[in-house]
């Protein structure tokens, strides 16, 4: 039995094979072998430099206590937006309020020392000068004493050495004499004494006052800073901002980022989403073309630093303007399709347009304008994706290219920082985004689906759809073809083909009775 059920598949087999030989694939209906066609199309190639990077905000905006204590409330969370003004955080002002209490009893005591300084100064610019006036009385008398000893001395010589006065009187008015000439030289003395203390304790006293004055200006500020310690016990955001991150809990012990060598400790971070940008890193190789699209203003060499509001003002200006170009150039080769009644079939000369933007001084109200009239290209708006949002696009205009290049893996790589616009572009925070820059356009050319293009060394050729006499369906044939730009998916045809033309994206499949048909 099982003899005669395998002799009968055998037997269908070859009847089945010899029916496919005499009559074919197609004539049976199967042609899955028949192989995939594509066309030749007429239309625009933009070839786009695409990169990644990483939404971020304008700036990071790191919060200190300026004060110490234990952190006892946080008003806000992550991601939260807040407001300039709003209550971040709070401290328990304990210990704040102790040190503004030590600060007032130190500016109490050096504010004492100073009246004391004070007074001392004016008690010696009144006493001072009247201890000069009575050293200077005090002169006069010893120098009339020593003028009245000295006249009384010279009588009683002149007696005494003509023999007529007695010694004894010699000798006690002599004596007078001397002591009445030292009692005028310890009054010089005295006076000059009073005279220089009189310039030197005043200065003296002046130094102490404003040595004292000083310190009570120390004290003051100490005591300022630590009532405005005491006052930033709470602490408020310094502008509108998201949360970007809170690093300590309630209940930590917080250290002032004024008073510690290591700058205090940071309770969180606001993120300024005014304005959002994407820090790309774009290959080596294409960073020449990227430096072509950018603005003047963002050119490495030529890079201007402008206010947020001129770079905000410019981006929106390159972005309208970029779009009323591509505009112009759509109304433009719909009135000449219109006028012409089309191609007729034949193809046209290629035209590359680069949808350049003739810089405006006009909008510019004489500041920041770059040199003269130029009209050469300003910058064209980058194309930005996201996966989060997959059915929104942003868009984007260079705003800085960093000259210092990134090493990695042997490959080389240049930061380009590009400005977001779009509607609440402040949700991209931290995603990763897919940018795409348009470098090059060419209008009305000629395209061939890349799988269509084969290559032999450095030369080109597509398989064309070719019947031969008497078969039974299309085969293929090559034809060499010059090619142009490409998008990854197309690639622009300069020679070879025309339009709607027909090539085989995947060449069809010969069966045996057609490769015999072809050898005989």
């Amino acid at each position: 039995m099982k003899k005669v059920v395998i002799i009968v598949i055998i037997a269908i087999v070859l009847v089945g094979g010899i029916v496919l030989a005499k009559v074919g694939l197609p004539s049976l209906g199967l042609n899955f072998l028949d192989g995939e066609r594509g066309e030749v199309t007429r239309g625009d190639m933009k070839v786009p430099i695409t990169a990644v990077g990483t939404v971020e905000s304008r700036k990071l905006i790191e919060i200190k206590f300026k004060a110490s204590g234990v952190l006892t409330k946080i008003h806000t969370v992550e991601g939260a937006m807040v407001q300039e003004g709003d209550i971040l955080a709070e401290l328990d002002p304990i210990d704040e309020k102790r040190n503004v209490e030590a600060r007032e009893a130190a500016f109490a005591r050096v504010q004492s020392l100073l009246e004391k300084a004070q007074i001392n100064l004016e008690d010696l610019k009144v006493q001072l000068p009247l201890r000069t006036r009575d050293a200077e009385q005090r002169l006069v008398d010893a120098k009339a004493n020593h003028d009245n000893s000295e006249y009384q001395f010279n009588r009683v010589k002149g007696f005494y050495e003509k023999g007529n006065g007695s010694e004894n009187e010699f000798i006690t008015t002599r004596a007078a004499f001397q002591r009445a000439t030292a009692a005028k030289e310890m009054a010089e003395i005295a006076l000059r004494v009073a005279q220089q203390n009189e310039i030197v304790l005043i200065r003296q006293a002046e130094q102490d006052v404003a040595q004292a004055e000083a310190n009570v200006r120390e004290a003051q500020a100490s005591l300022d800073d630590a009532k405005q310690r005491l006052s930033e016990t709470t602490i408020v955001a310094p502008a509108a901002a998201m949360v970007y991150s809170i690093l300590r809990k309630e209940g930590e012990m917080i250290q002032s980022g004024t008073m510690t060598l290591g700058g205090g400790t940071p309770i969180m971070y606001l993120a300024d989403v005014s304005s959002m940008f994407v820090m790309a890193q774009v290959d080596e190789a294409d960073i020449g073309a990227i430096r072509e699209i950018a603005p003047q203003y963002a050119r490495p060499g030529k890079t201007q630093l402008l206010s947020e509001d001129e770079y905000r003002r410019r981006g929106e200006r390159i972005i309208e303007a970029f779009d009323e170009s591509v505009e112009h150039d759509a109304t433009t080769k719909a009135a000449a399709s219109d006028n012409n009644g089309g191609t007729n079939g034949q193809p046209s000369t290629d035209k590359t347009t680069s949808h350049e933007v003739v810089y405006d001084h006009s909008k510019d109200d004489g500041q920041d304008a770059p040199d003269a009239v130029r009209t050469e290209l300003e910058g064209r708006p980058v194309k930005i994706t996201v996966e989060a949002y997959r059915n929104e696009e942003f868009r984007g205009v260079i705003e800085r290219i960093l000259p210092d290049p990134i090493q990695s893996g042997g490959s080389v790589a240049f930061r380009v920082r590009i400005r977001i616009f779009g509607d609440d572009v402040r949700k991209l925070m931290g995603l990763q985004a897919d940018l795409s820059f348009e470098t090059k356009s060419q209008d009305n050319v000629l395209l061939v689906p890349n799988e269509a293009l084969r290559s032999e060394g450095t030369e080109c050729y597509v398989w064309v759809p070719f019947r031969e006499p008497g078969a039974k369906r299309d085969g293929s044939k090559k034809v060499w073809v010059d090619i142009g730009e490409t998008d990854g998916v197309n690639t622009v045809i300069v020679k070879g083909l025309k339009e709607k033309d027909e090539v085989w994206i995947k060449t069809p499949v010969l069966t045996q009775a057609e490769r015999k048909d072809q050898e005989k």
